[in-house]
């Protein structure tokens, strides 16, 4: 056998080594002393060893204290708090998460400290525990009895060890659930704010992960909101980028209900005085003279209006308005400077063709002001910003089946083409949410006197000038009736003569447009009777805009004026450069869930 010899320096070593050994198994104290030392002894060196940051022996001493039965009461929730954390200091977190529970049964209180979180959230990150994570964040985000200070601080630390496990969605997830249940707009505003500054720290690889876990759907709220905003402000040191991500920041203030978008706007201010203020242009194609001008006339002082607000909240758009029935105005419009890049209408399907033709869709992005889009593909060549037919379907659909419960419905529509498309269009979105119809019937819209027998053969009874024979109960709780409101008005009474006035009555757009103007209706017909509309007098902006009228002279708001309103705004909320493709134009349009029309 051959014995090699250690070099003088390497014995040196290994004798250090052992030394160095020697004295921590010395040093520290072996079970039996502790046994030996009594509680109040045992207490006091725990608490000298928990000062002088000595976490194996105050892990040890606070263990075993812990255990004693003559240990006061009142002494315990101290001693697991701080075994829990000199466990943690230690990383033995199973060990932290037992002495959590031993200090949450001691202490009724123990979930109001931020501490029992805090270590509670980094033992389970630490331990790899996704799902304890996920069901601790679910459980605390809804306990209103967790002071909210513990709760945003909560909130902030999922956020944090989400992110670092690469779980971006459910850490944005995280803050916006608590955000949500934020007890007031201070308390909304100081997470925005400690947020923001996180957000400000990561890197542009980080930052750029997180925006693209952000579902679209949430891009104008909290948190995502902001995220957002600060990707935009970091491309923007690009001159050439300035001007689209300057309406992408403009988007945000514009979209998002942020309790600290005056802090972002002055951010904004400070960029727009060193690089100057983009031009925004919104063009309007719409009638200004000929049958339809009091309609084109309506939606341009709605637009005027919405003018007016930007710019008093510090942006400027211009707002360039085309007659659609003056010869030659698709090349007025084309001749537009690019920042129009944005355009509202046409109002008539003629004008929509005319455009069409002229190939203007493919160099600005149009919206629409007409139900269907004819040969154009929708989302892609041009949108709408304009109800459509299965729209108005969808709603009475929605109402009767989803919020009503009535899952029979019939149908009775005229016999011409706008019946037959919204009876089969209600049809398919009853089919869809899982109701049926169970009855259909038509009528002809000329000859009024045969509407009476339509009725009857609906109700299944034998058509009769008195009232002898009553109807059966129907089996559908709902009758569709595509036609306008006048008819309405004739053929509901019939139901009320064979006493099926229970039935819930429905109807398409027009009949709100027409319920505007109407007076003294006979409430007994018509008390259970709904149908979509488009316009509300009682909506927050509609208010607004009333508002902003009077202070003008300029009348009562309805439809069309709260049209123009609307797009000019949400024009600038889109916040589009210009040459957008369509793919950009539909992501933006995914982020405007918080826009208040």
């Amino acid at each position: 056998m051959s014995i090699r010899r250690l070099s003088p320096v390497l014995l040196v070593l290994c004798a250090l080594l052992l030394s160095g050994c020697a004295m921590a198994r010395l040093g520290a104290p072996s079970a039996e002393s502790v046994n030996l030392m009594g509680t109040p002894q045992l207490q006091a060196e725990a608490d000298k060893a928990f000062a002088k940051r000595d976490w194996a022996r105050s892990e040890l001493y606070y263990d075993r204290l812990l255990a004693r039965a003559d240990l006061p009461q009142q002494a315990r929730p101290l001693a697991a708090k701080r075994l829990a954390a000199s466990a943690f200091e230690n990383r033995h977190y199973n060990q932290t998460r037992a002495a959590l529970d031993v200090w949450a049964k001691a202490d009724k209180k123990a979930l109001d400290d931020w501490q029992w979180h805090d270590l509670n959230i980094r033992s389970l990150a630490a331990l790899d525990k996704q799902a304890g994570l996920e069901e601790q964040r679910a459980w605390l985000a809804g306990r209103k009895d967790v002071p909210w200070e513990v709760r945003e601080r909560s909130a902030l630390a999922f956020f944090d060890v989400f992110f670092q496990a690469g779980n971006e969605r459910q850490a944005l997830q995280a803050l916006g659930d608590a955000y949500r249940l934020a007890p007031d707009a201070k308390s909304r505003a100081a997470l925005e704010q400690e947020f923001q500054a996180r957000v400000g720290k990561l890197g542009d690889r980080d930052l750029k992960r997180l925006a693209q876990a952000a579902p679209p759907e949430t891009r104008s709220a909290f948190p995502a909101a902001l995220v957002e905003f600060e990707l935009a402000r970091r491309a923007s040191k690009d001159k050439e980028d300035w001007a689209e991500n300057w309406r992408a920041m403009r988007a945000v203030l514009a979209a998002s209900q942020l309790e600290s978008k005056d802090v972002l706007g002055r951010e904004l201010r400070e960029l727009e005085k060193k690089r100057g203020v983009p031009r925004s242009g919104v063009a309007l194609a719409l009638p200004l003279s000929g049958r339809f001008a009091d309609v084109g006339q309506k939606i341009a002082r709605g637009a005027a209006v919405a003018q007016w607000a930007l710019a008093n909240a510090g942006q400027d758009v211009e707002v360039r308005v085309v007659n659609t029935d003056a010869p030659g105005w698709p090349g007025r419009l084309g001749g537009l400077p690019g920042h129009f890049n944005v355009v509202g209408g046409p109002l008539r399907t003629e004008s929509f063709k005319e455009m069409e033709a002229a190939g203007l869709n493919s160099r600005r992005t149009f919206f629409a002001f007409v139900p269907s889009l004819g040969d154009l593909r929708e989302g892609s060549q041009a949108w709408r910003f304009f109800p459509s037919a299965r729209d108005q379907a969808r709603a009475a659909a929605h109402l009767a089946v989803d919020s009503l419960g009535i899952r029979n419905v019939a149908v009775l529509a005229p016999e011409e083409k706008f019946g037959r498309l919204m009876a089969g269009l209600f049809t398919e979105e009853v089919a869809a949410r899982g109701g049926r119809v169970v009855a259909t019937e038509s009528y002809p819209p000329a000859d009024h006197p045969e509407w009476g027998k339509s009725v009857a053969r609906l109700l299944r009874v034998p058509f009769r000038s008195s009232r002898d024979d009553i109807a059966p109960r129907a089996d559908f709780g709902a009758v569709y009736l595509p036609d306008g409101w006048s008819q309405a008005q004739a053929l509901i009474p019939n139901f009320f003569f064979h006493e099926s006035g229970y039935l819930v009555f429905l109807g398409p757009e027009m009949w709100s447009r027409a319920l505007d103007e109407s007076r003294d209706l006979e409430e007994q017909y018509y008390r259970i009777t709904a149908c979509p509309g488009a316009w509300s007098a009682e909506t927050a902006a509609a208010k607004t805009l009333q508002a902003a009228l009077d202070e003008q002279g300029l009348g009562v708001a309805d439809f069309w004026v709260a049209l123009g309103y609307d797009f000019v705004r949400f024009a600038m909320a889109l916040g589009l450069s210009e040459g957008s493709s369509a793919g950009e134009v539909n992501a933006r349009l995914s982020q405007l869930s918080g826009f208040d029309y």
